[in-house]
Parts: structure tokens; C-alpha cells; sequence
């Protein structure tokens, strides 16, 4: 969980100021106009923090702005996920499992053939699974 996070709008206003200066000389070269506004940022705030000029709060509002999702697809395709689950198998899944079936089907494009070759594959996982081991997934 992250702290209570306070953002001064006074030092806002004037970060804003240098962010808007910046930004409009660094329009016209052409590495800045084809790059994206992920890279336009992250370049811009590489560059404040190599010459010491901070600008915390506005780094704040941006890193905030950036974490909300774009559009509520991402959401809208967990609903159908959860939705063709639960009615395959007649709620007869347990909440657990339904959540892990989710996960799963998020975070890769594998189908279950390609999932069940893979893990005959995988020793390490295979022997941890059998010892009831926890498997370290953000090593793997």
C-alpha cells in the first residue's frame, strides 16, 4: 500500500512552468516527435533529475495519471473470462480456482495444450508443485 501522497500545488504551478518550457524546445527534434508519450516523459524527467531540477509533484500527477487504465476493456475482458467460466461449468468451480483460471488466461495467450506441454517440460516447477513447495513464479 502507498502512503498518503501530498502534492503542494504552489511548487505544482511552478514545476508545471518548467514542464511546458521544456517540452516546447524539445518539440522540434525529430527523436522527440517520433518517440512515444510513455518515452517523452520518462526522456524529460531523466533529463530534470541529470541537471537537479526537481520537479516531485508534478512526477506525482503524472505517475498517477498513468496508472489509470485508458479505456475499461481490460475489465470488460475479465467480466467475459469470469462470465464463460462460471457458465461451463455451472458455478460448480471453486472462487479460488476461478480466479486462477482468470490470471492464467490474462497474463499469457498460451491455450491449455500449449500450457500442459510446457509444465511437462518444466522440472523445477513440476518438483516444487509435488513437494508443496511455494514456486518463486517472479524468478521463472
Amino acid at each position: 500500500m502507498f502512503g498518503k501522497q501530498v502534492i503542494n500545488s504552489d511548487s505544482l504551478f511552478d514545476e508545471q512552468v518548467l514542464v511546458k518550457r521544456h517540452m516546447s524546445e524539445r518539440f522540434k527534434e525529430e527523436n522527440w516527435q517520433n518517440a512515444s508519450l510513455e518515452q517523452k516523459w520518462v526522456k524529460m524527467f531523466k533529463e530534470f533529475e541529470k541537471k537537479r531540477i526537481r520537479v516531485s509533484n508534478f512526477q506525482k500527477l503524472v505517475e498517477f495519471i498513468f496508472c489509470l487504465p485508458g479505456t475499461s476493456e481490460p475489465v470488460e475482458r475479465i467480466f467475459s473470462i469470469m462470465k464463460s467460466m462460471w457458465s461451463e461449468s455451472g458455478s460448480r468451480m471453486l472462487e479460488q480456482n476461478v480466479k486462477a483460471v482468470i490470471t492464467w488466461k490474462i497474463h499469457t495467450d498460451w491455450s491449455c495444450s500449449d500450457f500442459y506441454e510446457n509444465l511437462k517440460l518444466n522440472n523445477v516447477f513440476l518438483k516444487k508443485v509435488l513437494s508443496t513447495e511455494k514456486y518463486d513464479w517472479a524468478n521463472k
